[in-house]
């Protein structure tokens, strides 16, 4: 929750509400920064689970969205 605000330098634009206690992480632009000049490898990695992330949500929204206009 936040990943695109995290990239934009913006406030999150989700929420989240869990039906039972969970633990969460969070990761700071900060921290998220660090990752990028420290550990590039760990970087890409976690680049590349994003754009699976963001690109599945996409084609999710594109296929609600044919099924609205049909």
């Amino acid at each position: 929750v936040g990943e695109m605000g995290l990239y934009l330098g913006k406030p999150r634009s989700g929420t989240i509400v869990t039906n039972r206690p969970c633990v969460l992480h969070r990761l700071s632009a900060e921290a998220f920064n660090a990752i990028g000049r420290d550990n590039q490898m760990l970087a890409a990695a976690i680049h590349q689970f994003m754009v699976r992330v963001l690109a599945n949500r996409l084609a999710h929204a594109n296929d609600e969205l044919g099924n609205f206009l049909r």
